[in-house]
């Protein structure tokens, strides 16, 4: 059967939103329950911007907030091969910034995040897309416990990486950093991978006039929405920076609109030796090595008007 555009607008994504809230990873939740294109079987989650513990509770409490009817289940304590290192100074000591939520009404899974990554894929008979946002840990995990994943997954679109300059060191970004062994097993996967790296993120990104506009739309949300804006930009004005990027809001909003991201098909290796270029992200721009193979679609480009316009609507949603 062929079905028209307006028919395939109407088919939700079933989706797993992989993640460590995280100031903008609360953003970028709240842009995936906001849109009508997403059906978010489960969030799970990952240590990486603050501890489990906290990133955890950050996750059932945002979900509780917003009102989700999700699985939330709890990952991976710590890297594959290393401890955590958390970003704190990013994130602040609660891991969302100013914000204070009251205690989540919902109950963790009682299964691990891998096991409903699997779970999900199978129900989802190939449709289902993770969208990881913090660390790959999680996900590194299921296909390496569930060997047949790779038969279940669309594709994994991760916030990570880079083509160019990095945040954590002078080449690495932080969640390919955080846990390179991951990364180099998602990439090695055979799933179809889109990467949304700092290269994108940091050039699709609210000016002072937009972070206003958007502080001003009235809804249930504005409180909260506001305080991320201000943690976010107090930060960047640390660092000399008018502007700020919402990293894995950015990755989701691929997900909902594809043609917001420029992507191009290149071979991605991660770095896992220890040193100055660890949790690096290789990317074979110049075709140079032809044997091998793109294992990535990777985003070169982003549209910073349709990603506004998103998170107006985004707000407005929550009115």
């Amino acid at each position: 059967m062929i079905r028209s555009d307006k028919e395939k607008q109407m088919i939700k994504i079933p989706v797993i939103l992989d993640t460590d809230p995280g100031v903008d990873d609360f953003m970028a939740i709240m842009l995936a329950n906001s849109s009508d294109r997403l059906d978010i079987k489960a969030v799970t989650v990952v240590a990486g911007n603050q501890t489990l513990k906290k990133t955890s509770k950050n996750a059932l409490d945002i979900a509780s907030f917003l009102k989700m009817k999700t699985r939330i289940a709890k990952g991976a304590e710590k890297p594959v091969n290393k401890e955590i290192e958390i970003a704190d100074e990013v994130h602040g000591e609660s891991g969302i910034g100013s914000v204070v939520l009251p205690d989540g009404n919902l109950e963790f899974d009682s299964d691990y995040a891998w096991d409903v990554m699997y779970q999900e894929a199978v129900k989802a008979e190939g449709k289902l897309q993770i969208i990881a946002v913090g660390p790959l840990t999680n996900v590194a995990v299921a296909i390496l416990k569930y060997r047949d994943l790779k038969k279940y997954v669309d594709r994994i679109v991760l916030m990570g990486g880079s083509t160019d300059y990095g945040n954590n060191g002078v080449y690495s970004e932080f969640n390919i950093w955080e846990d390179p062994f991951a990364a180099d097993i998602v990439f090695k996967s055979e799933i179809p991978v889109t990467m949304v790296g700092l290269n994108v993120t940091m050039n699709t990104v609210l000016t002072e006039s937009h972070i206003k506009e958007l502080k001003s739309i009235k809804s249930a949300v504005s409180k909260e929405a506001g305080e991320l804006l201000d943690s976010m930009s107090r930060f960047y004005r640390s660092l000399g920076r008018d502007f700020i990027p919402l990293h894995d809001a950015l990755a989701v909003a691929g997900v909902i609109s594809p043609s917001l991201l420029e992507c191009r098909d290149y071979y991605v290796a991660v770095e896992t030796r220890r040193g100055l270029n660890e949790g690096r992200t290789v990317v074979d721009i110049d075709r140079s090595h032809r044997d091998r193979l793109p294992n990535a679609s990777v985003a070169v480009k982003g549209n910073t008007e349709m990603f506004v316009d998103m998170l107006r609507k985004m707000l407005e949603y929550y009115q």
